[in-house]
């Protein structure tokens, strides 16, 4: 849900002129985040809880303090990201705002009729719906592997989740930045898939 709405507000904000310079760099940031987010998890965060619990340095945080703990980060995050928000907001010109404000808002189905009609749009949505099928089914044999491996420890299982979640972010920077808009103009489709030069 946050990635739908974070790419709602992207394309909300964005002339259709930028978005091929700048998606790209969205995407690559995205990415970025999840590397950062899986570092964070597996490495640093023992530490942070200790002190945010003022424990001792020898104790080791169950799961639900590391679980607490990093729900507590995430929505401070969330109220940065929304403040910030906020302001870029409030700081565009008024002429700006009201062309924002006077955008067709469309319904659900009105969007399906849309979609349907144009083949880009029909095609590029029959793509993403299936990436999402096949992705989420993966994740949930794997993540359901993971419990049986780590039954008697959700604190293990936690901190390998994470680690996944850092070689996850490198794999997917890498790759991004391969499949990137400059480097396919520069190079083409067929050289950044299969040489991956």
């Amino acid at each position: 849900m946050l990635n739908m709405l974070c790419w709602g507000i992207i394309i909300e904000v964005t002339d259709l002129k930028d978005s091929k310079r700048l998606y790209g760099l969205f995407s690559l940031a995205g990415n970025l985040a999840t590397y950062a987010a899986g570092l964070w998890g597996s490495s640093t965060i023992d530490n942070q809880i200790r002190y945010f619990y003022n424990l001792a340095d020898h104790a080791i945080p169950t799961w639900e303090q590391s679980l607490f703990f990093q729900m507590v980060v995430l929505w401070g995050v969330q109220a940065v990201i929304a403040l910030c928000f906020q302001i870029a907001i409030s700081s565009q010109k008024i002429e700006h705002q009201k062309v924002l404000n006077k955008k067709v808002r469309l319904g659900f189905w009105k969007s399906i009729e849309i979609a349907l009609k144009n083949p880009i749009i029909r095609n590029v949505s029959l793509m993403m719906i299936s990436f999402n099928i096949v992705y989420h089914l993966v994740d949930v044999i794997h993540n359901d592997s993971v419990r049986m491996v780590f039954a008697g420890s959700p604190k293990a299982m936690n901190s390998y989740l994470n680690l996944v979640g850092k070689y996850l972010g490198i794999y997917a920077v890498v790759f991004s930045w391969l499949l990137s808009g400059s480097f396919v103009r520069r190079f083409g489709v067929f050289a950044s898939i299969v040489t991956g030069k």
